[in-house]
């Protein structure tokens, strides 16, 4: 499956939001890794960035939870105005309504580990 089909299931106004996130996060983490190699500290700048990214991380995360929810929310109306379901049909929809935490997650863990990199290689330059 490509990810432009996992962007059309986990819902495209969900999913863009969460791939600009990445893509912030990734642009934001080379601008720094940029900066410190080239020995370019500025310990103010640097506590700031690292917060956003964490920021963008938490966002990230609840963003996916909240598109989850609303997945579910409308597949439970429909569920409720169709009556008879098959469980698969039921399953398949929860297996598509993970997509956006699970992409929420990943991108929380992503902006964690750079924080945490981020954060020992600054506390390096630092002495």
């Amino acid at each position: 499956m490509s990810i432009s089909e996992f962007h059309w299931m986990g819902g495209i106004e969900f999913m863009s939001v969460l791939s600009l996130s990445l893509i912030t996060i990734v642009a934001i983490s080379v601008l720094n890794i940029t900066r410190l190699s080239r020995g370019k500290y500025f310990p103010d700048s640097q506590f700031l960035v690292i917060n956003d990214i964490k920021a963008i991380g938490i966002f990230a995360i609840i963003w996916g939870i909240f598109g989850q929810s609303i997945g579910l929310f409308s597949a439970l109306q429909a569920i409720e105005a169709a009556g008879d379901i098959s469980p698969a049909m039921v399953y398949g929809g929860l297996k598509v309504s993970f997509i956006t935490t699970l992409y929420g997650m990943f991108i929380f863990l992503l902006a964690w580990l750079i924080t945490i990199g981020l954060t020992n290689w600054s506390r390096k330059k630092k002495h």
